[in-house]
């Protein structure tokens, strides 16, 4: 699924007000060539105990769907991120 900036901002907001601390960042040098340069780290009360991280992913939204993934498959009332995963 295409976000707007907007939809972006708006998702963010939303995962904040439900406890979660997400960051995605890019690596401008990636030292296995194989992999992708972004990373998505997850914290925070909302991303459970051991929160969520995912490195070497190919694209911003890569990153996004595999934590949206994670928090929709794991406990908690997340059945509202079935907006924003695609094929969820």
């Amino acid at each position: 699924m295409e976000l707007t900036a907007a939809e972006v901002e708006e998702l963010f907001e939303k995962l904040g007000q439900a406890g979660v601390n997400l960051s995605i960042l890019v690596e401008p040098q990636v030292p296995v060539p194989v992999a992708g340069s972004w990373h998505v780290y997850m914290s925070g009360p909302g991303a459970g105990a051991e929160g969520f991280q995912a490195r070497g992913c190919h694209s911003f939204a890569e990153c996004l769907d595999k934590a949206l993934a994670a928090l929709r498959h794991g406990p908690g009332d997340w059945h509202w991120l079935d907006l924003y995963l695609d094929g969820e």
